[in-house]
């Protein structure tokens, strides 16, 4: 969410679609030229090996430009080409992180008697209870990802989130870095 999305002015900027494999193709290659981007920067921070010569199997499969796409992060964004080969070494580092990030909002809404379930990167709640878990997961968020900040520690930092209804509305919150 912070790595890849950045703010400019009140805004942010979805980071992903800077990359020429994303931003030079059709619009309706877009969404799949973003998802197989992505898949290959969480492969490169999850092996710690920006440098990477190939896919792993499974994403062999689905991206057919991982050199290309980790070149051209490689370029864009300098601090993964900088990635010393200390803290994300395993492909479970981000997963462990994401799952201790949504277990923490989980734990926050049992104590408001709200049911919540995790799937993925999110959460399942009652529709009636979708403003209090957008804050109960930017608070675990932020609390979490501040603790193991080193350097130019923030105060606070507010994820991005959006949530969406089982009505299809969707309720955007953006970031900043306190």
């Amino acid at each position: 969410c912070c790595l890849f999305n950045k703010k400019i002015g009140d805004t942010w900027e979805d980071l992903y679609a800077r990359l020429p494999y994303v931003a030079e193709v059709a619009d309706q290659y877009k969404d799949q030229r973003r998802q197989e981007a992505k898949s290959v920067i969480t492969e490169l921070l999850g092996t710690g090996n920006h440098q990477k010569k190939a896919p792993s199997e499974e994403l062999q499969t689905k991206v057919f430009a991982f050199q290309t796409v980790r070149d051209q992060v490689a370029e864009l964004f300098q601090a993964i080409a900088e990635l010393k080969p200390r803290g994300l070494t395993s492909d479970n580092f981000l997963t462990f992180h994401e799952s201790e990030i949504i277990i923490s909002a989980i734990e926050d809404l049992m104590e408001h008697g709200i049911p919540a379930y995790s799937m993925h990167d999110g959460l399942i709640v009652r529709q009636q209870d979708l403003v209090r878990a957008r804050e109960a997961l930017q608070e675990s968020w932020s609390s979490h990802c501040c603790q193991h900040i080193e350097t130019n520690k923030p105060k606070q930092i507010y994820p991005a989130i959006k949530a969406t209804a089982s009505d299809g509305t969707s309720l955007c919150t953006s970031g900043a870095w306190v």
